[in-house]
């Protein structure tokens, strides 16, 4: 549509007041006029064209200038005391040089000669027509931009780029600020402080100097509580009385923000699990296959030893050797409570009666100029769990904190309750909502900086120098925790100590009380045992022990072997000793396979790891006998008694 046909449009919907005294001239301007505005009102004298200006307030208004009562020019001076905008257009007989002067004073929009033709006042109309529809669409477009900026829900200002002085504010600047109109008006955003890092707004006035625009800059603002809000602010550059100034737009995003960083906290943590997973799973298989070699090296050098007298040169070589495969078994027991593949039997226990019992031995760990301050929970919880696992995890704690303190210092070891809901869980991903029961270890050491907590848990990580650790302690303790369902959390700054919360699951059983332990266990025997290992070399030393302490010893190199003696042997077999992680078929399969042949057949299980075959995440099943590799001979001979005078068999 072009502004022609738009012109005409608008016009179709605008009042015109004409005021003439003579009939003929008023009727024939009537008629033409009627077929091009909405309404023409009419009136012969100023007196009734002012009466009805009043009462409808007509868009444009034609009046004659000389009429009985109230001439035209007088009525447009009534009209123009009230309303400086209205068009009037006044007709005259002829153009006098005084009417005309009065018409410009009054403030009359145009003066017409009577007798103007149709086409010419048509030109006058689409003027003052040109003018009320122009004003009109600004008095629209302000109201449109009034009602904008008051009512948004954001952030809405408007500042002098000079100095930053407030022009004006919206209702939403307020709410998000709290600052009213009388605390910011006149005033520059210097002077509130508003924003936290002044780089910002130089970044912000660069950005419009060069661009004249702004869109969706992150700043941090400073509200009047004092409280810091995270803020996306766009903006332009405007001239308001020949002055720079900006009015901007800000949206909190504070929220936002925060759930941002939560997210990427989460994300963290989870990458950080999966990394801990995957290192678990490479520890385990390394576990398990070094344990074999030891089982050998420990194997063959206690046999030979028994083969010498102690005075012999070659005496001392061997007791080396064994020393260094014992501490290599070490290595390989922190590796698979890392992985949480060491295998154990929990009970239910009160850990503040299980810390108290170990009080004498950590502090002849921690030496003389460490105090200890023990701190128990009244009305603790019971857990669930293996007792020599909380040895693993305090000796290794304690061991770091008297690392971490240089001359006197304390180490603190308390307990407590805690209750985690969904909402601490949201934001931890390592938690799950449940009672737990805390074991807190806390020291007045060096501390740590955030770098060195990331990776304190992963294996042979340390910071000590040299030959002083070999980084798998505190992997350990974290790998005990994850076995028992349960999370560890660290909290270190350099210069103020460290404290580890560990938080285990709340077990609702009974706690078992303390056995005392036999105080020596028998060895040898004359029973007969069905040997199945898929490694030779361990196969030929196990047999080599077990038959030199009495026992008949049939060998199986594969679970085909195992299955065929089963059948065939003639006399009784009394324990099968089986690894568990076999080619073909694993320990506890082939133990199902031959109690169908011997139903009352024992099964003690060895293995570098369980590999979840007959344990769950390292715990052992319900009445299953498991042998750690690597064994010494007489840890082999004790567990082979334990079992054949067992008078129940696995089910």
């Amino acid at each position: 549509m072009n502004p022609s046909e738009n012109m005409n449009k608008y016009l179709k919907t605008l009042t015109i007041l004409y005021v003439e005294d003579d009939l003929e001239t008023r009727d024939q301007l009537t008629r033409f006029l009627s077929r091009r505005v909405k309404t023409v009102l009419t009136a012969d004298n100023g007196v009734k064209g002012l009466e009805i200006y009043r009462a409808t307030r007509p868009d444009i208004i034609i009046a004659d200038i000389l009429m009985p009562e109230m001439d035209g020019l007088t009525m447009s001076e009534e009209i123009r005391e009230q309303d400086e905008t209205t068009p009037i257009i006044i007709t005259a007989a002829s153009e006098l040089k005084d009417h005309v002067l009065r018409a410009i004073n009054i403030g009359v929009d145009k003066y017409v000669v009577k007798a103007v033709d149709p086409d010419r006042l048509m030109k006058m109309l689409n003027v003052c027509a040109c003018r009320l529809y122009t004003e009109a669409a600004r008095k629209e477009s302000e109201e449109k931009f009034r009602i904008a900026f008051q009512t948004s829900p954001d952030s809405i200002v408007m500042n002098r780029v000079s100095d930053g002085m407030y022009l004006d504010i919206n209702d939403g600047y307020t709410r998000l600020s709290g600052y009213t109109r009388e605390d910011v008006i006149g005033k520059t955003t210097f002077d509130i402080h508003l924003w936290h890092d002044l780089k910002d707004r130089e970044r912000m006035i660069d950005m419009l100097r060069q661009d004249g625009y702004v869109e969706n800059m992150e700043a941090i603002f400073r509200m009047k509580d004092g409280s810091l809000k995270y803020g996306l602010a766009s903006a332009r550059m405007l001239k308001i009385n020949q002055e720079d100034v900006i009015l901007s737009i800000a949206r909190d995003i504070t929220h936002y923000k925060q759930a941002q960083l939560e997210q990427e906290k989460l994300q963290a943590q989870l990458q950080q699990a999966q990394k801990m997973e995957s290192v678990g799973r490479l520890a385990g298989g390394v576990a398990h296959d070094f344990n074999n070699m030891l089982q050998s090296i420990i194997g063959h050098t206690e046999m030979a030893m028994t083969k010498m007298a102690a005075d012999d040169p070659v005496h001392d070589d061997l007791q080396e050797i064994l020393k260094a495969a014992r501490r290599s078994a070490e290595l390989t027991r922190q590796l698979l409570a890392f992985a949480r593949k060491q295998t154990v039997s929990p009970q239910v226990l009160d850990l503040n009666d299980t810390i108290s019992g170990m009080l004498k031995m950590l502090n002849r760990i921690i030496g003389e100029d460490i105090e200890v301050s023990w701190k128990p929970a009244e009305n603790l919880w019971p857990v669930k769990m293996d007792p020599s696992q909380i040895d693993q995890i305090l000796a290794n704690l304690i061991v770091n904190a008297r690392d971490a303190i240089s001359g006197a210092g304390m180490v603190t070891i308390q307990t407590d309750n805690a209750v985690f809901d969904r909402t601490y869980c949201d934001i931890h991903a390592e938690v799950h909502p449940g009672n737990f029961v805390m074991l807190a270890v806390s020291d007045t050491g060096a501390g740590m900086t955030p770098e060195t907590i990331s990776q304190i848990f992963e294996p042979f990580f340390t910071t000590k120098e040299f030959g002083k650790g070999t980084g798998l302690g505190l992997a350990m303790v974290y790998g005990v925790v994850k076995q028992n369902d349960g999370f560890i959390n660290v909290y270190s700054e350099p210069g103020q100590g460290t404290m580890f919360r560990i938080y285990l699951p709340r077990c609702n059983g009974d706690v078992v009380p303390e056995s005392e332990e036999a105080s020596s266990s028998p060895i040898h025997g004359v029973e007969t045992i069905l040997l199945v290992e898929d490694d030779p070399a361990i196969l030929d030393v196990a047999k080599i022990i077990l038959e030199k302490y009495g026992y008949t010893v049939l060998t199986a190199n594969t679970t085909e072997d195992a299955r065929l003696l089963t059948e065939c042997y003639p006399g009784d077999i009394h324990l099968l000793i089986t690894d568990v992680v076999m080619p073909g078929m694993n320990g506890r399969e082939l133990m199902e396979a031959l109690k169908g042949i011997r139903p009352q057949l024992n099964t003690l299980f060895m293995s570098g790891y369980t590999a979840n075959i007959i344990a769950h995440q390292g715990v052992l099943d319900e009445g299953v006998y498991f042998l750690q590799k690597p064994f010494s001979m007489k840890e082999l001979g004790e567990k082979v008694r334990e079992v054949l005078d067992t008078p129940h068999s696995q089910e």
